[in-house]
């Protein structure tokens, strides 16, 4: 260094930093608050938005025999008599849902225009708890769908371009065949886990065909439920005491089965913005259920038979009796 070169400059001390002696926000911070904010996607955004749009076009359906509307975030409870039409209801309901709105063939004339379907390209998750969903009876419905679609003067697509349609759309199918009331609540517990994460569409369709096969089974166990009790302590009975409870029957379903079924039928649409609908007996017939082409008319009107308890009431936002008229065809009205 040069003799007369300035000394260089103090080299610049940094301020020392005081502890602070308050911990951090993310620690200092209660846990029931972090615990209330919640982060939403822009899927489940947009899936809001779109609450409350119809699953598929009514106009697609032929006007002497429309379908019940479906919407997305709603619950529809079909319920009628065994053998009266709800699965084949529930069939043409799924058809409309797996096909695409529109559609053209291979051999579609490139100046005309593609075929309206009606469909919502949507994906649809069946559990089949009856046992009396037929995939080849869906296959006739969605080839006579798409024959229907077909203007007058269009010639008919080769076989082999409907088959790759429907097995495009088979594809958005999802079935499940529970054996039991605990069956059928664990895999509607697991569909935001397994069945909405790969879904085609932002508000699938959920169907339950079938709430009542169950019922003789929980209506047994109920009875059964409580200490077995042996004739032979008969002789004892100064010594159990007359005050001692005695084991009642309950409800035709376990409550803890039955609410816990409600409980994720509710978050499904709810939170997830799906389209539900649910299937079920009528039980014990009412001598009024309709039985002529017109409700009320020669059969009398319909009867409710919903359930009885107050939750699943509150749950479903549409009831349709389903009956057969004479002609065997699966008719419905709002209740």
């Amino acid at each position: 260094m040069h003799a007369n070169s300035p000394p260089p400059p103090p080299p610049l001390q940094q301020p020392q930093q005081r502890p602070s002696k308050s911990p951090p926000l993310l620690l200092a911070t209660p846990p029931a608050l972090l615990a209330a904010v919640q982060g939403e996607s822009a899927l489940n955004v947009l899936a809001q938005a779109w609450r409350g749009t119809p699953v598929f076009d009514a106009r697609a359906c032929p006007r002497d025999d429309p379908l019940p509307r479906v919407r997305t975030g709603e619950l529809l409870d079909l319920c009628g008599p065994l053998g009266g039409g709800k699965t084949e209801l529930i069939m043409r309901i799924i058809t409309l849902t797996l096909l695409p709105q529109i559609w053209t063939p291979p051999t579609h004339p490139a100046s005309a225009p593609p075929l309206h379907l009606g469909g919502s390209n949507s994906s649809v998750l069946l559990l089949d708890s009856d046992l009396r969903f037929s995939l080849l009876a869906l296959d006739v419905h969605l080839r006579a769908h798409v024959i229907r679609c077909l203007p007058t003067d269009h010639h008919p697509p080769s076989d082999s371009a409907i088959n790759v349609l429907i097995s495009s759309a088979l594809t958005r199918l999802h079935l499940a065949r529970p054996s039991s009331a605990t069956a059928l609540l664990a895999t509607l517990a697991r569909a935001p886990h397994t069945f909405l994460p790969n879904a085609a569409s932002l508000a699938p369709l959920i169907v339950v065909d079938g709430l009542s096969p169950f019922y003789w089974n929980n209506r047994l166990d109920d009875l059964g439920e409580g200490p077995h009790l042996d004739p032979a302590d008969d002789e004892d009975e100064e010594d159990v005491g007359c005050d001692q409870p005695q084991p009642q029957p309950q409800s035709f379903m376990h409550e803890s089965v039955h609410r816990a079924i409600i409980r994720v039928l509710r978050a499904l649409k709810d939170d997830h913005h799906c389209a539900i609908i649910v299937s079920r007996w009528e039980l014990f017939p009412s001598s009024s259920a309709p039985a002529g082409n017109e409700p009320g008319g020669s059969g009398g009107g319909p009867a409710l038979a919903r359930y009885s308890d107050a939750p699943w009431a509150a749950l479903a936002d549409r009831f349709c009796y389903v009956w057969r008229d004479s002609g065997g065809r699966a008719r419905w009205k709002k209740v």
